[in-house]
């Protein structure tokens, strides 16, 4: 029987890497900002009726903010065929587009292509 008072608990685990094109100081603090994406989720029953849930985070662009208010920022180590595909994500989530992500997609894709092969792009 579950406990009135016990809720779920929620996790965010942190993977992946950044490149970076500059060290970093071993024992000094930086601010870091991340976007990214949730990549998985796992679900573990804690056996008294709550759940832990994790959820898997992959970044996608790293900022780094030094002690002396300098920005390094990472380099996009994902393939260009995925920063393409991330893009026309944002672009369909931005425009509201009643078709499906896939059919949109699509459509963009076939778009570049034959820019490219009439040399407008």
């Amino acid at each position: 029987m579950k406990d009135p008072q016990a809720t779920d608990s929620y996790y965010v685990k942190l993977s992946g890497k950044a490149s970076l094109p500059e060290p970093l100081e071993i024992g000094s603090n930086y601010h870091i900002s991340i976007e990214g994406a949730i990549t998985g989720k796992d679900e573990d029953d804690n056996d008294d009726g709550t759940h832990s849930h994790s959820f898997k985070f992959k970044p996608v662009i790293v900022e780094i903010l030094t002690p002396k208010g300098k920005t390094i920022k990472a380099r996009d180590v994902r393939k260009r065929s995925q920063q393409l595909h991330s893009a026309i994500w944002k672009e369909w989530t931005v425009a509201g587009d009643n078709s499906d992500q896939e059919g949109y997609y699509d459509k963009r894709m076939v778009g570049i292509i034959q820019g490219v092969i009439n040399g407008t792009i």
